[in-house]
């Protein structure tokens, strides 16, 4: 009964919203005339990523390197696309055990020292001796989501927003027994390893002086990825709430508390380090990473200002947003995102489809309930452009174009996504250009490529 009610009000509130904007139309005599979105160019190039063979001329330090693997993975780095996109195999054998951390031992949540911490103990894994450690704090402001096929599969598609950087994708090719192999993006600008004065510009890996070690840490800033059953894993940020009431000048953020450090039991994930390559490695379903998360793993945001919440979906259909907030965590799927679409006064259309910078879980969205805190990042515009070009029912094509209205140019034009992708969990694809950039699309198939 409770649910009737609830999908009653809902309903309302869309008939409500229709006919305002009808009102509004008919008031000023035209729509809109605005434009907005990108230039979507029909006659784009799509190419295998890894047909790309363009090598890098770069040193490699391996005599600083432990893992044997680290030569032949810095070796495997090619160039796809205008010294922004690259690829490579890596091949070291579970990179993120060291910074796993259980018991006394786990990191304190939003401590500021605690990032630091993690990349010199995960540098010390891979490296003789590391190397120095900026952290370079960037916003990030993703927007993504779930759709079918025609023929009946479910696709999900995300735009990755934040500093732009040059863009990784991994091949894990070397898991460890009771692994799966996976492919997952990653963005140099969160590595957080200092390699020279050029860091951060493009091209640099194709400079010839620039040492490439340093690529070998590029598995903690993974971002996104699918494994070799099917499982798709898609990050998106969670902004940093002040308090209002607080005084003036001070760091109060609300009480956001991604740790569930009651229970030391739990293995600790810190940040997104470890949680994409634990994730990706070990779970085949949504169900598996539920019971994980729930068993044997806790996720600990590490800085007030990187919370984040995560789209996953599986080869069955099945796709759950997983989200932290005071201590616990919150599993919601499609009928949950309904009811909170209301809770949040969302007026994006299907948002029961759609995922973008705001919390989810019906609990923090009764607390606030405000546009300011719901679209801090994701902005109405961006969002509405894309969902309005929004379809049930799309090819992975038209997918990825349907993601370049919700590109981070529109609202910043020096600004641009740093890639869309979209998934096919049964057909183990992937479909995505870089830079808002049409002209260029690449396709991975991992039941080819791993």
């Amino acid at each position: 009964m409770k649910n009737e009610v609830n999908r009653a009000l809902v309903a309302k509130k869309k008939l409500f919203l229709a006919l305002m904007a009808v009102a509004a139309i008919a008031l000023t005599g035209c729509k809109d005339e605005t434009p907005v979105g990108p230039t979507i160019i029909e006659g784009t190039e799509i190419t295998a990523l890894r047909s790309h063979t363009q090598t890098s001329p770069n040193p490699l330090n391996v005599e600083n390197c432990k893992s044997a693997k680290a030569e032949e993975t810095l070796k495997s780095l090619r160039c796809a696309y205008g010294n922004h996109l690259y690829y490579m195999d890596y091949l070291i054998e579970n990179p993120v055990a060291s910074i796993i951390k259980s018991g006394d031992e786990r990191y304190e949540y939003g401590d500021g020292t605690a990032g630091i911490e993690v990349l010199k103990e995960f540098q010390n894994q891979l490296f003789k001796t590391p190397y120095p450690i900026v952290l370079f704090d960037s916003p990030l402001a993703c927007s993504g989501f779930v759709c079918k096929n025609t023929k009946g599969e479910l696709l999900v598609g995300r735009n990755m927003d934040s500093k732009v950087g040059n863009i990784v994708v991994l091949f894990h090719k070397n898991p460890q027994p009771g692994e799966y192999k996976f492919v997952a993006f990653s963005n140099t600008h969160y590595n957080g390893t200092m390699f020279g004065k050029k860091y951060g510009e493009d091209g640099v890996f194709l400079d010839g002086t620039s040492n490439l070690d340093f690529l070998l840490t590029n598995t903690v800033c993974t971002l996104d990825g699918m494994n070799e059953k099917g499982l798709v894993y898609t990050t998106f940020q969670l902004p940093a709430f002040q308090n209002p009431d607080a005084p003036d000048g001070t760091n109060n953020p609300f009480p956001v508390n991604q740790d569930k450090k009651k229970d030391k039991s739990l293995k600790q994930l810190p940040s997104t380090m470890a949680f994409v390559y634990t994730i990706l490695a070990k779970c085949a379903t949504v169900k598996e990473v539920e019971e994980k998360l729930k068993n044997e793993y806790d996720y600990t945001a590490l800085n007030f200002n990187l919370n984040v919440h995560w789209m996953i979906a599986d080869a069955s259909g099945d796709n759950a947003i997983f989200e932290y907030w005071n201590d616990s965590l919150y599993v919601l799927r499609a009928e949950e995102r309904r009811l909170i679409g209301f809770y949040t006064k969302s007026v994006v259309p299907y948002e029961y489809n759609s995922m973008e910078n705001y919390y989810y879980n019906i609990e923090a969205a009764s607390t606030y309930e405000k546009d300011a805190w719901q679209y801090s990042f994701s902005t109405k515009r961006r969002a509405h452009a894309m969902m309005s070009n929004y379809l049930p029912v799309m090819d992975e094509f038209q997918a990825l174009k349907c993601l370049q209205y919700g590109c981070y140019g529109i609202e910043f034009p020096d600004e641009v996504t740093n890639y869309s992708c979209v998934y096919n969990p049964v057909q183990r694809t992937m479909l995505f250009n870089v830079r808002n950039d049409m002209t260029h699309a690449f396709t991975i198939d991992l039941k080819k490529e791993l």
